[in-house]
């Protein structure tokens, strides 16, 4: 994508600072509108709502093409965001949900375990995301070496086949629209909630006082 009339390394540089706006502003908005939502509703539906709305955008942005106008972009690109800013708060106090289900039904909470696993989690997604675009690369036979950010010599990002610009395209508009899209259908299958959420509390806070355990809101 490139901004028509400037010059290509100008360009460049307002692309990315357009889409570090657009995405970190999704995120951002989410994160502080989340507090509020949680409030009124639970967490899987609010991620399913999320995931569905950041698919739908990130469609739209594929369809639009890499021929656009990066400003009729920037709408999409916000909300394509706001999912992944819920995602990354609410992974957390469902995996606190998780811990408290396990310490109903075995009578052992494990909290080292729920952050270790969340580490793990964290670790694999960025080796999974750092392979798949070297991936991509081989995929779409592109030579690094003959990128070059001015059009003097080499390619340039502008003069690049069309393969291999639809492919970069895709990681930023198509590739992001399915890949939420399908951490959504595990969503569908998570029962932790209302009812069930209530009597896990309910009886977890009756098992310590029975025992004599007491969790204040200092212990958080």
């Amino acid at each position: 994508m490139a901004i028509p009339g400037r010059e290509i390394q100008s360009s460049i540089s307002s692309v990315a600072l357009i889409m570090s706006l657009a995405l970190g502003g999704g995120q951002l908005f989410a994160m502080l509108l989340l507090p509020k939502l949680m409030d009124r509703f639970n967490y899987r539906n609010l991620l399913i709502f999320s995931g569905l709305l950041g698919g739908a955008a990130g469609m739209a942005i594929y369809f639009m093409g890499y021929n656009s106008s990066i400003y009729s972009m920037i709408p999409l690109l916000f909300i394509c965001s706001i999912p992944f800013g819920f995602i990354n708060n609410l992974s957390y106090a469902m995996t606190c949900d998780c811990l408290d289900y396990m310490e109903w039904k075995t009578g052992f909470r494990t909290n080292g375990f729920g952050q270790a696993t969340q580490t793990f989690v964290n670790k694999l997604d960025n080796a999974l995301a750092t392979s798949g675009v070297i991936l991509v690369y081989i995929v779409l036979g592109l030579d690094v070496n003959n990128l070059v950010a001015s059009s003097n010599t080499g390619v340039s990002a502008l003069n690049m086949p069309a393969n291999i610009r639809s492919g970069f395209f895709n990681m930023i508009s198509l590739v992001p629209a399915i890949s939420l899209l399908l951490c959504m259908i595990p969503m569908f299958f998570y029962d932790l909630q209302g009812e069930k959420k209530d009597q896990v509390t309910r009886e977890l806070a009756e098992r310590r006082a029975a025992a004599g355990v007491i969790i204040s809101s200092a212990d958080y």
